[in-house]
């Protein structure tokens, strides 16, 4: 087994990169990588492009907590797999390409990071293990102008979700294609935009314990941080469900675009459901309390009809 480390400091002022150039990368020749190597990065980021991904989908990678792995530009699906013991660093998306991550085993508990482009969620660990907490920043980061797609039936549990900006065209910083009540924490860190294909609720309280693991993070967290979050998209109920929606600065809001076509359904269930910032509902709107869930103490702006 080959045994490639990469050691130097990294900052985690890294974590806000805007482009590739922003990261000091060590050199490093990922065709020198045959299947089965362990690939450790403990340090400074090593980039790996779309002729690189063979090797790395080959190769186990442990990548420590101040390590980097930035995979730019690529198409190909992303299937590395992570080496045993825990890697708790940063594997960053960078690049205006879609690319979907089929990540093996559970043994990434550290931050994905989304900076350009479409990140898919396309299997259960795709964006690190959201069941234990090994790392200090068991997060997944959308920057304003990239996507995060949820394509696969997951709950997040303890990984908190900070996003900003509408995403790649427009489109949604996240945009949720299957499942219901996914995301368990959402922070702002600007502005954001969420367009939800299914229906269902953007985030839940949930809890859960089987097979030795237990997750509980009930109520859910939603911190506008005084910014606005709009909701969109061709599902027509979006909701939250035992959910508590906080706004540390005071000048958040939370809006309900129209929807395509009918009225939008916007359903609030679950007892430990708690929300009082501003409410604005740009159409037609059947707003639902649900499942024990108390009057909501929002101040509401509706430029539709609203329905209760």
């Amino acid at each position: 087994m080959k045994i490639s480390t990469i050691i130097g400091a990294v900052s985690t002022a890294l974590l806000m990169a805007a482009s590739a150039d922003a990261y000091d990368f060590t050199p490093f020749d990922w065709s020198t990588v045959k299947p089965g190597d362990t690939v450790s990065i403990s340090g400074k980021a090593i980039l790996a492009t779309e002729a690189d991904m063979p090797y790395v989908n080959s190769c186990k990678v442990a990548l420590g907590g101040t390590g980097y792995l930035v995979i730019s530009n690529a198409t190909t699906d992303c299937a590395l797999t992570f080496a045993s013991g825990g890697s708790t660093g940063y594997l960053v998306k960078m690049g205006k390409s879609r690319q979907s991550f089929k990540n093996q085993l559970g043994g990434f508990y550290g931050a994905f990071v989304v900076e350009e482009g479409t990140a898919v969620c396309a299997g259960y660990y795709t964006f690190g293990n959201p069941q234990e907490a090994w790392s200090d920043h068991p997060n997944v980061y959308v920057r304003k102008g990239a996507t995060a797609e949820i394509a696969f039936a997951t709950e997040f549990y303890i990984r908190g979700f900070h996003i900003a900006g509408e995403g790649v065209d427009g489109k949604g910083a996240v945009i949720l294609k299957t499942g219901d009540g996914l995301i368990q924490k959402l922070y702002l860190d600007d502005d954001a935009y969420i367009v939800s294909e299914v229906a269902g609720d953007f985030v839940q309280g949930r809890d859960k314990a089987s097979s030795g693991y237990s997750a509980k993070v009930n109520p859910g967290v939603l911190e506008l941080n005084g910014h606005a979050l709009t909701l969109g998209g061709s599902s027509t109920r979006i909701g939250l469900a035992n959910c508590e929606v906080t706004d540390s600065v005071g000048t958040g809001k939370i809006v309900y675009a129209a929807a395509t076509s009918g009225d939008r359904v916007v359903r609030f269930s679950g007892a430990n459901t708690v929300l009082s910032t501003p409410i604005v509902f740009e159409g037609n709107t059947t707003v639902q309390l649900y499942n024990s869930c108390a009057p909501i103490a929002s101040p509401v702006t509706a430029k539709g009809s609203l329905t209760f």
